[in-house]
């Protein structure tokens, strides 16, 4: 009965141990989890700075457009300032005059017409890459805000696992110190029996069991409490996917405007303008001098909103650098305490399997113990037996020897004197 009990405590110290493995795997696949987590945000990240050189790129193209129209309206403006002289001239001739500024009219109709195409594409692009500024601003906020709660469940898992360290350390301390208590226990109680011993042993058994079951609940709430941290990071990556859900919505949207309204203007019919006098074709002159002025502004104006956007889009650059850097940093910190674990798991197997070499010592101890008393107890029994055939056979003897002594006796009575005295020589007398 004993050592029924001894095996079911034995059984249960090794499942006990064998669940505390299980959970320290598990801890270690979390760490791997988020490992993997900050890999992801890592890879978002270098798109981001990807989409960002891209929109620099753009933004580049842009401005080299922007001085191209720039250029375009000088070119302009000086052939406007070389054919005033000859207007001038063909005032005279009024017929010539008007001829050749009918045949200039439509050309710098045209070239209003593609600058103000021109600048509609350009404000459209700006408009565009200001949109994709602010969407790539919001996601870097949000991944550093990502990066922080991250940051933060680390430092609390990091916390938990000294915690849990300190309990551990002072578990096997206590562990050790009633090793050697049971040692001591062992040594004083060898002279009482195997009895005693196995008593003994059965109650560091259940103070063993106990130890390890307060272990398993600490595990198991360690456990609980990665598992609420999962959920929180799988509620953050949901959220982050519906605000990226929704950006696409608002940027197809916009893509959407943008089709019907050139679809608009492809399908508005050409206006024909047409000048009566030279008055008209003179002030037509003048507003056309004065909308490429206003153009001209107008481009500088784009010229300034375009350099402070690439500012920005540097800015942005930058925040993305040092995001990777803390991605870096954090992930290094996971490699470290991935290590920690491993060497924590590692010492936790070496405790476990010097533990189990000591029970098992133990337990074979016992055995030899058991054996020995055994071995003696037999003994006893056969010492035993063979005092009570030895007795039985002193008492035959016993009787064999009255018999003949009786017999001897006899024939000390019949016999002539001689053989009287040869029997009382040799001992052979009659009881009295």
């Amino acid at each position: 009965m004993m050592t029924e009990e001894r095996d079911a405590g034995v059984e249960a110290l090794e499942v006990d141990l064998e669940q505390a493995k299980q959970d320290l795997a598990c801890q270690a696949l979390r760490v791997t989890e988020v490992t993997a987590e900050l890999g992801m945000q890592t890879e978002e990240k270098e798109s981001l700075s990807k989409t960002v050189e891209f929109l620099r790129a753009e933004l580049e193209m842009v401005h080299t457009r922007g001085e191209e129209q720039g250029d375009q309206s000088e070119k302009l403006r000086e052939t406007q300032q070389q054919q005033r002289p000859q207007k001038d001239k063909q005032c005279l001739h009024e017929r010539k005059s008007s001829a050749a500024r009918e045949a200039q009219l439509p050309r710098a109709k045209d070239s209003e017409l593609d600058s103000e195409d021109v600048n509609e594409d350009l404000e459209r692009e700006v408009a565009r890459l200001s949109t994709s500024l602010e969407r790539e601003i919001r996601k870097n906020a949000l991944l550093s805000k990502m990066e922080k709660n991250l940051a933060a469940e680390l430092r609390k898992e990091k916390s938990q696992i000294l915690e849990l360290t300190d309990q551990l350390q002072k578990q096997m301390d206590a562990q050790e110190q009633q090793l050697r208590r049971q040692q001591e226990r062992r040594r004083e109680q060898a002279a009482r029996g195997s009895s005693g011993v196995m008593e003994a042993f059965l109650r560091e058994l259940k103070v063993l069991r106990n130890s390890n079951l307060e272990l398993h609940n600490k595990i198991n709430a360690e456990k609980s409490a990665s598992a609420a941290l999962r959920e929180q990071s799988d509620a953050l990556w949901m959220r982050t996917q519906e605000m990226d859900i929704s950006s696409n919505c608002r940027r197809l949207q916009a893509e959407k405007t943008k089709l019907e309204e050139e679809l608009q203007n492809e399908l508005q019919p050409p206006k024909a303008h047409r000048l009566e006098d030279l008055e008209a074709s003179r002030a037509t002159n003048r507003q056309l001098v004065g909308a490429l002025q206003a153009e001209e502004e107008r481009v500088g104006g784009l010229k300034a909103e375009t350099a402070s956007l690439s500012l920005r889009l540097e800015e942005e650059t930058q925040k993305s650098a040092c995001l990777s850097a803390q991605a870096q940093s954090l992930r290094t910190e996971l490699q470290t305490e991935q290590t920690w674990r491993r060497r924590l798991s590692d010492r936790l197997q070496r405790e476990k399997d010097a533990q189990q070499q000591e029970a098992d010592a133990l337990l074979q101890e016992v055995e030899d113990q058991r054996a020995a008393n055994l071995h003696t107890l037999v003994r006893l029994r056969a010492e035993k037996e063979a005092g009570q055939r030895l007795r039985r056979e002193t008492a035959e003897l016993r009787e064999e020897l009255e018999v003949h002594m009786v017999a001897c006796v006899t024939l000390s009575e019949a016999t002539p004197s001689f053989w009287r005295r040869v029997l009382h020589f040799l001992g052979w007398r009659k009881k009295k």
